[in-house]
């Protein structure tokens, strides 16, 4: 296989590999969240019914903790021996899940939201840049980029 179709081929599996990941990692979140909301509701099963306060006050932190988490955790991919077009794919999904979360707990401070994404994406690209990555882990930015602006600014 020459480097062009393998360039292209790679190209391809992180198109995919960044779907699947944002699919899993949106999934991860909902579940999550559900598991705490069910866990706290349990606790307040004896009070009276829509009377429950603080019943949610676990949200700001379970969002703002999955997104470092994932932003984390795909920075430590990178160290790993797995294929260069799936440590871009995770970053699509760490970078994206991390803009959510983000963009979602600064929504009333849209331009301490913009900054800090705006920050991370600089982050990225210079890193990216430092460690001579190939065209396919920028592609993964520019698909976090995206998927974030349409779960941000749906209109």
């Amino acid at each position: 296989m020459n480097a062009k179709s393998r360039s292209i081929k790679d190209g391809i599996f992180v198109t995919i590999g960044s779907i699947v990941v944002l699919i899993l990692s949106f999934a991860l979140y909902f579940l999550l969240f559900r598991l705490f909301e069910g866990m706290i509701m349990g606790e307040q099963e004896g009070m009276v019914v829509g009377h429950q306060p603080d019943s949610l006050n676990f949200v700001s932190w379970l969002r703002m903790g999955y997104g470092i988490a994932w932003l984390l955790g795909g920075l430590a991919v990178y160290r790993s021996g797995l294929p260069e077009w799936f440590k871009a794919s995770i970053l699509a999904g760490a970078l994206t899940s991390f803009f959510a979360a983000f963009g979602v707990q600064l929504y009333e401070m849209p331009m301490i939201m913009t900054g800090v994404i705006i920050l991370v994406i600089a982050a990225a690209l210079v890193w990216l840049y430092k460690m001579h990555k190939k065209w396919y882990h920028y592609y993964a930015v520019a698909i976090a980029i995206a998927a974030s602006a349409f779960y941000l600014f749906p209109y």
